[in-house]
Formats: C-alpha cells, sequence, structure tokens
C-alpha cells in the first residue's frame, strides 16, 4: 500500500504490492515478462513487490529442476 506520484501529469495515484513466499527459497521470480529481484534469505522469508498499479499481473517462479509456477493475480490499492 502507497502512493505513486506521476509529476509529468501531475497525478496521485494508490499502489498495491505482492508478497512471493516459496520453498525453495532461491527461485527466479517474473512479473510480467520483467524479472524481479528474489530477496528472500537468511532474514527475509519472501519478496515484497510493491509499488504496483491496480491491476492483473501475469507472475511466473522458475528453479531448476522444478516444475514452474506461473498464476494471473490481481494487485487492488490499499488492500
Amino acid at each position: 500500500m502507497g502512493l505513486r506520484v506521476d509529476f509529468t501529469n501531475k497525478l496521485i495515484t494508490e499502489t498495491g504490492g505482492i508478497y512471493v513466499k516459496s520453498k525453495p527459497i532461491n527461485v527466479s521470480i517474473t512479473l510480467d515478462g520483467e524479472p524481479m529481484k528474489n530477496e528472500a534469505g537468511i532474514l527475509n522469508s519472501g519478496t515484497l513487490i510493491d509499488e504496483l498499479a491496480s491491476g492483473e499481473y501475469h507472475l511466473v517462479l522458475n528453479l531448476d529442476k522444478y516444475s514452474g509456477w506461473q498464476k494471473n493475480v490481481d494487485v487492488e490499492h490499499g488492500v
């Protein structure tokens, strides 16, 4: 939950996020075809992808020697 400021169009939009937690933790994360940094590790149990505009996103998790996982997820602001 947060706000995004668009200085060009003079707009403020509310944002949301997706929290990714997997086992094993060292998966590659892709959101709408863009690689995301996986921040899971010893101190973090998962990865928060935040500052996303409301809408549907395609989330893909991959790891060698494992079946891939994918899902369309809806992001809503302030939820």
